[in-house]
């Protein structure tokens, strides 16, 4: 009876270290790049970016027009009627700030989209790396039930032949319900990776490959969408309040035409005139020189408090795979102790009931060391892939 145990666990433990077949659900042949893509087209917003009207090069706000009629109250006066058109002409300066908006503009334009597509590569690499996890979990503990389920028949054939007690089946059930009940839990995490990843998606197959390069070994906050769009609309905000300030104020061209009616003669009159402010003096009012402070106070308050966000979340990332790397090391030497020693068991030759526990327990640490093995691995994967993501990478 020991001798068929033992072999028996033995065979387990053979079947322990094949490699692990993962992947519970249909591979697709969409990359990663293509899989955000339908992500972001699946919920794009409608257009609603583009202003309803225009602007001029050189107008810096909608001509006016002036008319104007005076009658004279003597028998012998002249009448005056007038008509202006007057003409706010952007400054040189006006027209530097306009160049400067309109290209921080387009640039933040172009940012955003690319901080759109990190954030749904966010959501994607979340459900994919979630899903596979949850997917090898499940398949290790299904291998290490059928195990299970093989040793409890022999135990059972051994028991009906009186060459075993009871203790030891009920050694297995109780190993084999704790695997079933961590199985239940499982398919709830897989099934919920799935769901979530057909929302972000609306796809119901992964990519076949979901491993990333490796992250750049330096981060520079710089290089994040998030804080090129900060810096991007502080320089749009310093030229709005410099195009709203009395430097870049317009000039002011009217061009006249008077006619003067009188019993003796008419007359008509024709002009110009133009209001050129003089901006090189270094003179603004109070209030645009208080609201540009309270800007920068902001935006350097917020560059602060983004670029500490950024380098923590790298800096956690990368403390955590320099864990998992340390981690993977000695897993794999425990997995290779763990073989040799279930090698060692066959010369045991364990003689009674709590020996024959005792080496099912040895067999099932080997089954746990071995499946650490493999899902740290993975979790390699996913803190590579989250470090690209915490860089500003978009897949």
């Amino acid at each position: 009876m020991k001798f068929s145990l033992s072999r028996l666990l033995l065979t387990l433990a053979s079947v322990i270290f094949l490699p692990t077949v993962l992947a519970a659900t249909t591979a697709s042949n969409l990359n990663l790049n293509e899989v955000v893509t339908v992500a972001m087209e699946r919920s794009a917003p409608a257009d609603n970016t583009v202003a309803p009207f225009s602007s001029s090069s050189w107008l810096a706000a909608l001509p006016s027009v002036n008319l104007s009629y005076l009658a004279s109250d003597e028998r012998e006066g002249t009448d005056e009627t007038e008509l202006s058109l007057n003409l706010p002409i952007k400054s040189a300066g006006g027209r530097r700030h306009d160049k400067i908006i309109a290209e921080t503009s387009t640039q933040a334009e172009d940012t955003s989209k690319q901080r759109r597509r990190l954030f749904y590569s966010g959501l994607v690499r979340e459900a994919l790396w979630s899903l596979k996890l949850s997917t090898a979990l499940e398949e290790l503990t299904l291998r290490k039930l059928n195990l299970l389920q093989e040793l409890e028949v022999r135990q059972q054939e051994l028991l009906a032949a009186e060459a075993a007690s009871l203790y030891g089946l009920l050694a297995i059930r109780q190993e084999k319900l704790q695997a079933q009940i961590e199985q239940v839990e499982q398919r709830r995490e897989t099934a919920r990776w799935q769901q979530r990843y057909r929302q972000v998606t609306g796809l119901g197959n992964v990519p076949i490959g979901i491993d990333e390069p490796e992250p750049p070994a330096q981060f520079s906050p710089a290089q994040h969408p998030d804080m090129q769009l900060l810096t991007l609309d502080w320089q749009r905000r310093k030229s709005l309040l410099s195009a709203a300030s009395e430097h870049s104020s317009p000039w002011y061209l009217s061009v006249t035409a008077k006619q003067l009616d009188n019993p003796q003669f008419d007359e008509n009159q024709y002009g110009v005139a133009i209001e050129i402010p003089m901006s090189f003096l270094d003179l603004d009012s109070e209030a645009n020189r208080g609201e540009w402070r309270e800007a920068a106070q902001q935006y350097w308050q917020a560059h602060d408090e983004l670029q500490a966000q950024l380098k923590d979340n790298w800096q956690q990332l990368a403390n955590e795979g320099q864990f998992l790397r340390e981690k993977q090391t000695l897993l794999d030497e425990a997995a290779a102790t763990g073989k040799q020693l279930i090698g060692q068991l066959e010369q045991l030759r364990i003689s009674n009931e709590l020996g024959a526990e005792v080496l099912l327990r040895r067999t099932m640490e080997a089954v746990d060391t071995q499946a650490a093995t493999e899902t740290n691995l993975i979790l390699i994967g996913q803190n590579r892939a989250m470090l690209r993501q915490a860089a500003g990478i978009p897949l």
